[in-house]
């Protein structure tokens, strides 16, 4: 949530909200469908309470990879 902030209004008046993560350094390793980073739940209700036309991530999914319940996936959509 730190790094949205910093952004200020700019991040509550944009179209798209696209986190970079920095796991697309990963992309072409097997690495990259392990343990990636996610948002949480600060990050999810704030993405929730904006007027978003699309959000993008650099990670294959919302939830930890253990998750199979799909929790933020949900929540968020």
């Amino acid at each position: 949530m730190d790094h949205i902030r910093a952004y200020g209004k700019k991040a509550g008046n944009a179209d798209f909200l696209l986190l970079n993560l920095g796991w697309d350094k990963r992309w072409g390793t097997a690495s990259y469908f392990g343990d990636y980073p996610c948002v949480d739940e600060e990050v999810l209700d704030y993405i929730i309470q904006g007027d978003y036309k699309g959000i993008g991530f650099d990670v294959i999914g919302l939830d930890p990879i253990a998750d199979g319940n799909l929790t933020r996936h949900k929540k968020l959509f």
